[in-house]
């Protein structure tokens, strides 16, 4: 499952240490961030991604953290 998210996250520094967060539940997760993008997205693959706990992870550490559907085109 891959999931895609907004968020507000905007350094490098930031991002390897949600990265690590994110792995320690997820060990096997692919966690991508793209800074260059508006919405500074997120994504995460994973066989038993739990969504709600991204978005709390992230909103824990004080971001913000949108689901955003990915739409078959």
């Amino acid at each position: 499952m891959v999931k895609v998210f907004k968020t507000n996250v905007d350094s490098v520094e930031n991002v390897l240490a949600l990265k690590q967060e994110i792995n320690e539940v997820y060990p096997y997760a692919k966690v991508s961030f793209d800074l260059d993008d508006i919405d500074n997205v997120l994504r995460v693959e994973d066989v038993e991604l739990k969504e709600e706990y991204i978005i709390n992870q992230l909103n824990n550490a004080g971001y913000i953290c949108i689901d955003l559907p990915i739409l078959d085109v």
